[in-house]
């Protein structure tokens, strides 16, 4: 599979500086070649941040990674982005095509607060609700022209962590929710299988948006918001196995590392491992067609 590794070193937030270096991290520990190894042709590139101003930063990283997403897919690569916080969804959406996409979004947050709505005024807090046309529109239209991706076409898995307001803005929403907790009680493939079916009504391809906190911190411990009872890894994996068996995969991102808060390189092992993951589905996902029966 050709891929091109997309380094988008962003994070907003003053304690939240240390994910904005998880892209170079990868890549000093092999990502690149990792892949190679396993067969991929791989090519990397970089966003650059020039500005201080968090929401402006966001503009400018958003918009080069939408060109760098764009000019991946147009040769016919498949563009995976190493992220800081998680509103690199929005420059990856902007190089995609809206029209016909998507949205498989694994987090242990909802990501789904507003300006109206959230607590903490935490920007990172509500990059899916932007992606899905609520709140900070005139940032989003910035970033790209095309329209927000309709909720139906929206699925966040793996969370246990939600604000009151945010959590009233999903049960309004036609957003689908598979928690963590149905992940318990009926297993991963019996809790996640109808959802992708519903899904597979609205579309034939998705953006993949991993947020490594959606892991337990057992095994994923270098995240700003390590919270209990987690997924594991190969449960993450095998969703991610059967969401490019049944869906084309046009991009993914890998996002939320912090490597200050990592213990002994778990959460960097962990990452590289689902970059992998993500190659192998990807590339059967471009042959696969819709076979949820």
């Amino acid at each position: 599979m050709n891929i091109t590794l997309i380094q988008a070193p962003i994070a907003t937030g003053t304690t939240q500086k240390g994910m904005a270096l998880a892209p170079e991290r990868y890549l000093q520990a092999g990502a690149d070649q990792s892949l190679a190894s396993r067969g991929h042709s791989v090519e990397t590139s970089v966003v650059a941040r020039t500005t201080e101003d968090d929401l402006e930063a966001v503009v400018e990283v958003n918009t080069g990674l939408a060109a760098e997403v764009r000019k991946a897919t147009e040769a016919g690569r498949f563009p995976m982005v190493l992220g800081g916080a998680c509103n690199v969804c929005l420059g990856a959406l902007a190089g995609l095509s809206p029209r016909t996409l998507g949205i498989v979004w694994f987090d242990a947050h909802g990501d789904f607060n507003t300006p109206d709505t959230t607590p903490s005024g935490y920007f990172d807090g509500m990059p899916l609700a932007i992606a899905a046309g609520r709140g900070h529109q005139n940032l989003r239209t910035r970033i790209t022209e095309g329209d927000p991706v309709p909720e139906e076409r929206v699925l966040l898995s793996g969370v246990r962590d939600l604000d009151r307001g945010e959590r009233d803005s999903l049960e309004s929403s036609e957003v689908r929710v598979v928690s963590t907790d149905s992940f318990k009680q009926h297993g991963m493939e019996r809790s996640l299988l109808p959802a992708l079916r519903q899904l597979a009504t609205f579309v034939d391809e998705v953006y993949l948006h991993l947020d490594m906190d959606v892991l337990d911190p057992e095994v994923a411990p270098g995240v700003n918001f390590p919270t209990p009872g987690g997924m594991m890894l190969d449960d993450l994996q095998r969703a991610i196995e059967m969401i490019g068996e049944h869906f084309r995969i046009a991009a993914a991102s890998v996002t939320a590392y912090d490597p200050t808060r990592d213990e002994g390189d778990r959460t960097l092992l962990t990452g590289l491992s689902l970059l992998d993951t993500v190659a192998k589905a990807a590339g059967k996902s471009s042959s696969a067609i819709r076979v949820i029966s």
